[in-house]
């Protein structure tokens, strides 16, 4: 039986997003862990699944609600709105309306773009 790599919560407490989200005065996100017993030790795996899946329900949240997401080093996360358009369909040459909607976008921060290169 394999033993996972054990970290208490302690030191991670400002880096993992669980339940809740703290704000601080200057408007930046502080992301806050609360767990039920004081130290408990948890495997790295979760520790990580549990912040990535926490950070990916913040940004949706935010994104949702029109606000823009900043990731240092990665990129922002905004919303843009496309326009209703004209468009026809190629097998019965019929005409359609699109709908205007809102998409996500990413601009990619500059630490990004130069490791992709």
């Amino acid at each position: 039986m394999r033993r996972h790599n054990t970290v208490p919560s302690r030191s991670l407490r400002i880096r993992l997003v669980a339940y809740d989200t703290v704000w601080k005065g200057t408007g930046n996100k502080e992301i806050g862990y609360r767990s039920p017993c004081r130290r408990p030790r948890l495997p790295v795996e979760d520790l990580a699944e549990q912040a990535v899946n926490a950070l990916l329900e913040t940004n949706k949240g935010a994104l949702v609600n029109g606000e823009t997401v900043s990731l240092p080093e990665f990129g922002t996360f905004s919303t843009r709105s496309r326009s209703a358009r004209r468009r026809r369909n190629p097998r019965t040459r019929e005409s359609i309306v699109i709908a205007a909607s809102k998409t996500p976008s990413l601009k990619a921060g500059k630490t990004l773009r130069y490791a992709v290169r």
